[in-house]
């Protein structure tokens, strides 16, 4: 049972005409009951009531308003996922800094918003490299391409890090399935910055 606003009417629930239907009565005129909904196939279910005296519930999985003498009416409800577990999420890149190319010039590395992209010079694919609440700055390739140096703000420090291709069948950081990073020094107490590979990546 649910109360109207004049606190004298209660709506309820009940399969006294058959199928589970809206009634109503009163504590003032509590032997006068009266059907208020008329739906035969379904139960009506998850009965409440507003402040103006519309009556909300379910039927046969859809929700409806009643007010009044009106007849029910059901609501449109589009649903919309928030499912962070999605295999891809869309990150608008623009105005990116500290652009390094790598030594092929098929890779472009950058920074946008702290964080570390790189993105192909051949397609239109770009990939999230740190996913770090830190900001990263200073990135480079190594000789070979298979590893980024850059440094990133960790603990109140300059630190530098590295990221690599872990996989022999990733070619590049665009296209990679795992990426691994690593910090470069043990000591974080100093703050390091500008990471550069010596010509044999080493």
């Amino acid at each position: 049972p649910v109360w109207s606003s004049d606190g004298d009417t209660f709506y309820y629930l009940s399969e006294q005409e058959g199928a589970s239907n809206i009634f109503c009565s009163s504590l003032s005129q509590p032997d006068k009951q009266k059907q208020i909904t008329k739906h035969d196939k379904h139960p009506v279910r998850f009965l409440s009531v507003a402040a103006d005296g519309t009556l909300c519930y379910t039927y046969d999985g859809d929700i409806y308003l009643k007010k009044g003498s009106a007849a029910p009416r059901k609501l449109a409800v589009t649903m919309t996922s928030d499912d962070v577990s999605a295999d891809r999420q869309l990150l608008p890149v623009r105005m990116g800094s500290d652009a390094a190319l790598s030594p092929d010039g098929k890779q472009l590395a950058f920074v946008f918003r702290g964080e570390i992209f790189v993105t192909s010079t051949d397609y239109a694919t770009t990939k999230q490299i740190t996913h770090t609440a830190a900001s990263e700055a200073d990135v480079c390739f190594s000789p070979d391409g298979r590893k980024l140096a850059y440094a990133s703000e960790r603990d109140g420090k300059w630190q530098i890090f590295t990221a690599e291709l872990s996989r022999k069948e990733d070619v590049n950081f665009a296209y990679a399935t795992t990426v691994v990073e690593k910090p470069v020094f043990k000591d974080n107490k100093l703050d390091r910055r500008a990471p550069l590979f010596s010509p044999d990546g080493k």
